[in-house]
């Protein structure tokens, strides 16, 4: 990455999508005041200028005056993507972008919404990949090499662009949003300030999303190592009652309006991505990989940051597990996605949609049928179609 930025000029941002939380992520960059020249790019040009807008009021509220700049574009024509790429120039790029966004079926019916949100978030994938696949294919075609954080289920995402050589460097959210909780939880149990806690926590979205919820990982394993004082704690801690506490002391809200959490992550890789010292954070999707781990970035890198006390193939094993229970049988060397039997049911009962396999080189095609597939449930239930 370029390091212009360190020297005090303001670092270049391109924010792909502006819905929930990139419209929040947006919020935050422009009240950084002088540190971000930001472009943020989105198909719809009424409501992204007026987020945009809003970001602006909110910004000079606080005092801040943001370089921010609009621009229409859309993402999924490649050619104009690579030419965008060029002429900004961005250090780094967020992607929020989605061909429809996670919580989007939960607008359905209740039991319509409770039965289909059994099959969890795996089958939905081509929805999260496709969009993000055309911008790593704009970057690649480029001559710019910026750092892509993306936000679109990076544990999965992520893994599968890594197999034909697109990853993003990094995702943002998911076992980031657990983090927080964990160490004041940690901190009550061993009477300390949660500034003394110092975690390494490896956990697939499936693991931190049912901890949120209820209270457990339930069936998905976990690795949770606790420091205090570069000491290792672990054993010093209930680890159960740390996750009971996400839905007991510790609850918070979540939903859309809890998105702010993974914006102000995204915003919180942003910042230590510019940053001259490296620092201790975990994200979901690091070079690649499958689900969550704890990293070290800075100085425009990302690394996996497992202490001694964890292996590296322990980790994979534990995140690969959560991948199973989340919909995704595998993501195979050559690019080739299986998708478990029992997730994919699920959505056969109620979309009418099943694929055992597919290949993240023809996602535009399944992704297609997907939106096809959950428009027509809309329409069947006298609902206006999804935006």
């Amino acid at each position: 990455m370029d390091k212009t930025c360190t020297d005090g000029s303001r670092c270049r941002v391109l924010l792909v999508g502006c819905g929930i939380v990139g419209g929040r992520l947006l919020d935050l960059l422009a009240q950084a005041g002088d540190r971000y020249d930001v472009t943020v790019v989105a198909r719809r040009q009424a409501a992204l200028t007026e987020r945009a807008n809003l970001a602006l009021t909110l910004a000079s509220i606080l005092g801040s005056s943001p370089s921010l700049h609009v621009r229409t574009h859309d993402i999924s024509d490649v050619d104009q993507t690579t030419e965008l790429i060029e002429a900004l120039a961005p250090q780094v790029i967020v992607n929020a972008s989605s061909r429809q966004t996670f919580w989007e079926i939960s607008t359905l019916p209740e039991a319509t919404y409770r039965a289909l949100d059994e099959a969890k978030i795996g089958p939905w994938l081509p929805n999260h990949l496709a969009l993000t696949r055309r911008l790593m294919l704009a970057v690649a075609q480029s001559s710019q090499r910026p750092v892509v954080v993306n936000v679109a289920f990076p544990d999965a995402v992520n893994a599968a662009l890594g197999r034909v050589g697109l990853a993003p460097a990094v995702g943002a959210g998911n076992i980031a949003n657990a983090i927080p909780t964990l160490r004041r939880a940690a901190a009550a149990q061993l009477e300390c300030r949660p500034e003394e806690i110092d975690l390494r926590f490896v956990a697939h979205h499936y693991a931190s999303n049912a901890i949120a919820s209820t209270g457990s990982p339930g069936q998905a394993p976990v690795i949770l190592r606790v420091f205090r004082g570069g000491r290792d704690v672990s054993g010093e801690v209930d680890e159960e009652a740390l996750f009971r506490s996400f839905v007991q002391e510790f609850r918070r809200t979540r939903g859309v309006p809890g998105q702010v959490v993974a914006a102000t992550n995204a915003f919180a890789m942003v910042q230590a991505l510019f940053a001259d010292r490296m620092s201790h954070l975990h994200a979901p999707g690091p070079q690649g990989c499958v689900g969550g781990y704890p990293v070290l970035v800075g100085q425009g890198r990302v690394s996996l940051d497992l202490s001694d006390a964890v292996q590296r193939s322990d980790a994979e094993r534990v995140n690969e597990a959560g991948q199973r229970l989340e919909g995704i049988e595998s993501i195979g060397e050559d690019g080739e996605i299986r998708f478990t039997d029992r997730n994919m049911d699920v959505m056969h009962r109620i979309l009418g949609y099943r694929h055992s396999r597919m290949h993240v080189d023809d996602v535009d095609d399944f992704a297609d049928e997907l939106q096809a597939r959950y428009q027509a449930l809309r329409s069947r239930l006298g609902l206006a179609l999804a935006s």
